[in-house]
């Protein structure tokens, strides 16, 4: 039997959404599909600096003074598509997941110890020492916005994507695919790095094409493939609220 192409091996395993991530049943004729002549291999028809992502990501930032000192606020994402605020001062950086600083999270950094906590989607800081003052308050859809607008943009005509990389060290290792919807809703493809790196993920067909990507050292590197014109596929998304 003649190997499968990536397309056929997608059509075994996932469902077909159309270009507003609609949910089709896949045709059963399709769940099978005929050994057919060999596909052509993926070709790369794009390669981004992973560095380049980071720097661009890295511009969204909200600072602000608290108590004797001043913040830089960030956001990550998570493989889960989960959203992580990222704190530095100097030299020292921390990061927690949102729901961890729903209950409230202590952290020390070179000026002083401060709290950090959130509610209705607003990081509230202050420093733990009296008269624990000046406080900040951080929008989080606001900081949300500055990091999609600010990210490195890709576009597969009719799709455009921010990409967002984090490698770790603060937040778990992720590769995302952001996208805002006719609605406004960012909405989000997101992957583990170590899958990212082991093989091309497939996320988005339309038009013809398939697209998929993979981490090869230290670029992204974007792939295409031919598929049926009438076939359309989206990879899981998740919706960021708003």
């Amino acid at each position: 039997m003649e190997p499968i192409s990536a397309f056929q091996a997608l059509l075994l395993s996932a469902q077909l959404a159309d270009v507003d991530g609609k949910v089709v049943p896949m045709p059963s004729v399709l769940a099978a599909p005929a050994p057919a002549a060999a596909q052509p291999a993926p070709k790369p028809i794009l390669r981004v600096p992973l560095k380049e992502i980071v720097v661009q990501q890295e511009r969204a930032a909200e600072q602000a003074q608290v108590g004797r000192g001043s913040i830089d606020f960030k956001l990550g994402l998570d493989p889960q598509a989960d959203l992580w605020v990222k704190f530095k001062q100097g030299n020292r950086a921390a990061a927690h997941a949102l729901a961890d600083l729903e209950k409230g999270v202590d952290e020390r950094f070179p000026v002083e110890a401060y709290h950090f906590a959130v509610k209705d989607w607003i990081v509230r800081a202050y420093p733990l020492a009296q008269p624990q003052s000046p406080q900040a308050n951080v929008s989080v859809a606001a900081l949300l916005r500055q990091t999609y607008e600010l990210a490195e943009h890709v576009r597969f005509e009719p799709v455009e994507y921010a990409m967002l990389f984090e490698d770790g060290g603060l937040v778990p290792a992720s590769l995302s695919l952001v996208r805002e919807d006719r609605n406004g809703v960012l909405q989000v493809t997101y992957n583990r790095l170590a899958d990212v790196q082991k093989a091309v993920q497939w996320f988005l067909g339309v038009d013809g094409i398939l697209y998929g990507m993979k981490v090869e050292g230290v670029d992204l590197v974007f792939y295409s493939e031919p598929v049926p014109p009438k076939v359309l596929f989206r990879a899981p998304e998740k919706a960021l609220p708003r």
